[in-house]
């Protein structure tokens, strides 16, 4: 048992520090690739089971054969809707 800890903190002592950049300087900013499916082609060329792509002025993906229903109030409306899943 000894051994292991002694092995354990000589392992947690040696980490290295993260490098900070250099005093003065700001580091440059990363870029973020954005990809997104927006079109119904968009939609259609993957694949989802249970769901199907469907067209219009905001096309997606609905539920194909939903497996049961149930019902929720919003907690800040107190409308209740019955939800698909």
């Amino acid at each position: 048992l000894a051994a292991a800890l002694a092995a354990a903190a000589g392992t947690a002592s040696s980490a290295v520090p993260a490098v900070a950049a250099p005093a003065g300087r700001t580091p440059a900013p990363v870029l973020v690739d954005n990809r997104f499916w927006s079109s119904y082609a968009d939609w259609r060329s993957g694949t989802g089971a249970g769901t199907k792509a469907v067209p219009g002025h905001r096309p997606g993906l609905v539920l194909a054969r939903p497996e049961g229903r149930t019902d929720h109030t919003d907690p800040h409306t107190g409308r209740t809707s019955s939800w698909e899943y």
